[in-house]
């Protein structure tokens, strides 16, 4: 009977939206939270970090990931990791995070996979290892994950943990680049003006740089005002080079404000 009862919450939460601001559902998670349901616990812990329904407190939340986390939970040991990591309701402490990470990560959790391949990125919480990053950026990627995705072509490009292979960073740009990721829309860009990985096509280069431009991003900006400037890839507009140097520059981007300054002598 306790089950169906759990089931039954559970299935209120999910039909009214789990994060909506329901006072009896509030009090059944409190409940099921106590009775050690780990979904509950969770959720309420999400409850708390959003202050969705109750007051905002990054303590009770990490609390709450805890409980669930020692039950098995790989969400919610994300979360724990990620309080760690931000020193949100607990602690600031690199190596707790990498600790819950990799738990959630070794049950297949994407964003976890690729939180643990940052920690050995940068060398936080666990001695810097290029090859463990790259590892843990694939699995993620492989579940198309697209911050993993764009990381790991970044490895490939750069030669960390990998054998450098611009094919293959031109592989997991595009698959980042289609899911909008603006930084590989821009990096794929330069692929294709480059002719690195990929057959040099300027046309292809201008469509990505802006793609990613009009998201915002400055670097984009800036190399799609130099296809106008140069007429690479589109006809030669000075007008359109000095828009998009303009917009570059407006970001503190200091080659496009160099840039814009020779284009208007």
């Amino acid at each position: 009977m306790k089950l169906v009862k759990n089931l039954i919450v559970l299935t209120l939460m999910l039909t009214c939206g789990i994060l909506c601001a329901n006072v009896d559902i509030i009090n059944a998670l409190h409940k099921l939270a106590e009775q050690g349901d780990a979904d509950a616990q969770l959720v309420l812990g999400l409850r708390y970090t959003l202050g969705k329904g109750v007051k905002k407190d990054h303590a009770e939340a990490a609390k709450l990931y805890r409980k669930a986390a020692e039950q098995g939970l790989a969400k919610a040991q994300y979360f724990l990791g990620s309080c760690y990591a931000d020193g949100k309701g607990v602690k600031q402490d690199h190596a707790e995070a990498a600790k819950w990470y990799r738990k959630a990560a070794e049950q297949g959790y994407a964003n976890a996979q690729y939180k643990l391949g940052a920690c050995y990125y940068l060398g936080k919480g666990v001695k810097q290892d290029y090859a463990e990053a790259a590892k843990w950026y694939r699995k993620a990627a492989d579940q198309g994950l697209v911050e993993a995705q764009y990381f790991l072509g970044s490895c490939y490009a750069d030669g960390e943990g990998v054998k450098q292979d611009h094919t293959e960073a031109a592989k997991w740009f595009r698959k980042a680049a289609e899911q909008g990721d603006a930084a590989a829309q821009c990096l794929l860009g330069v692929c294709y003006a480059t002719g690195e990985g990929v057959k040099q096509d300027f046309c292809e280069a201008v469509k990505w740089f802006r793609k990613a431009a009009e998201q915002g991003h400055a670097d984009a900006q800036y190399l799609l005002g130099w296809c106008y400037e140069k007429g690479y890839g589109v006809k030669q507009d000075h007008t359109e080079a000095a828009k998009w140097y303009r917009k570059a520059a407006e970001q503190g981007n200091t080659r496009a404000a160099e840039a814009l300054k020779k284009l208007r002598k």
